[in-house]
C-alpha cells in the first residue's frame, strides 16, 4: 500500500515537538537558514504520515528521519519494537515553496514523490534537460496546458531519480517521463480544491497500477485527480509506473517500482 501526505509549514508546531535528540543534532548544524526549514518540514511531515499509518499512540520523537549517503531518507528508532515496524517503510521526500511532501509504501518497493510550482520553462531549458519524445510532446500540447505539462515532465524527472537514487547527479535527459492529459474532472467534483487543511483526515493507498488514490491530513486536495505518466529509463533494473496531478498551482507526481 502507498499513502502520501502534503503539508503546509503554517502549521508544523516548534522542533523539539517531534525532533528526537539526533535529529536535533542535526537541524542545529545547519547554516542556510532555508535549507534548514525545508529539512525540517520535511521531518515533520514523513512523522506525520507515519505516525497516521502505523495507526498506533506512538510518540513523533520516537520516529526518526535521517538521510542515506546520496541524501535519500530512512526511517529509524532507538525502540526495537518500533524499529521492526519501520524496517517494513520506504518513504521518499520533496519541498516546494510553503509546502512538503511525502510518500510511504508499506513493503520494500522503492518511490518518489516531487512537488514543483508551476511555472514557465522556456525553450532553452526544455532543449537542455529534455529528451526528443518530451519536446514532441510538449510540441503538441495546447498552449494553455504548455506550462503544467513541461512542469510535470520535470517533476517526473525528479521523482523517478530518487526512485533510482541518482538525484541530479546524472543527465536528466537518461529519464524520459511523458505525462498524459489532466484527468477531467468527476461529475459532482466543482474546481480543483485548495492545498488546505482538512476537518477529518483519511489514508489511502494503492493497488498497482492504479492510482493514489486519496491523501491524508493537513495541507492537500484529497480528490483523485491523477494521470499517469510512462517512464522509460535504462537506469531502473525493474519497470517505473508514475502518476501526476496539479492542486492550487502546484504539480505532485509519485514514481513507484512495478
Amino acid at each position: 500500500m502507498f499513502t502520501w501526505l502534503v503539508t503546509q509549514r503554517s502549521a508544523m508546531p516548534a522542533p523539539d515537538h517531534f525532533l528526537a535528540p539526533a535529529e536535533q543534532a542535526v537541524y542545529a548544524q545547519f547554516t542556510h537558514a532555508r535549507r534548514q526549514a525545508d529539512w525540517l518540514h520535511g521531518r515533520w511531515t514523513a512523522k506525520r504520515l507515519v505516525h497516521a499509518t502505523c495507526g498506533a499512540d506512538l510518540p513523533l520523537t520516537a520516529i526518526m528521519v535521517l538521510s542515506d549517503a546520496d541524501g535519500a531518507p530512512y526511517l529509524t528508532s532507538t525502540d526495537p519494537t518500533i524499529q521492526r515496524t519501520l524496517d517494513t517503510m520506504q518513504i521518499s521526500l520533496s519541498h516546494s515553496g510553503e509546502h512538503a511532501a511525502c510518500a510511504l509504501h508499506l513493503g520494500h518497493t522503492r518511490l518518489g514523490i516531487d512537488l514543483e510550482q508551476i511555472a514557465p520553462r522556456g525553450a532553452a531549458f526544455a532543449q537542455s534537460y529534455y529528451t526528443r519524445a518530451e519536446l514532441d510532446l510538449l510540441t503538441s500540447t495546447p498552449p494553455d496546458l504548455y506550462d503544467t505539462l513541461a512542469t510535470a515532465i520535470w517533476s517526473a524527472k525528479e521523482a523517478t531519480l530518487k526512485v533510482t537514487r541518482h538525484g541530479l547527479r546524472v543527465d536528466t535527459r537518461s529519464v524520459t517521463c511523458l505525462p498524459s492529459r489532466p484527468a477531467r474532472k468527476r461529475a459532482g467534483y466543482h474546481g480543483e480544491g485548495r492545498l488546505r487543511g482538512l476537518a477529518s483526515a483519511r489514508v489511502g493507498g494503492l493497488c498497482k497500477p492504479r492510482p493514489p488514490v486519496y491523501g491524508l491530513g493537513q495541507g492537500l486536495c484529497t480528490c483523485p485527480m491523477w494521470s499517469s505518466i510512462t517512464i522509460r529509463t535504462a537506469l531502473s533494473p525493474v519497470a517505473l509506473h508514475g502518476w501526476w496531478r496539479t492542486s492550487n498551482g502546484i504539480v505532485i507526481t509519485i514514481v513507484t517500482e512495478a
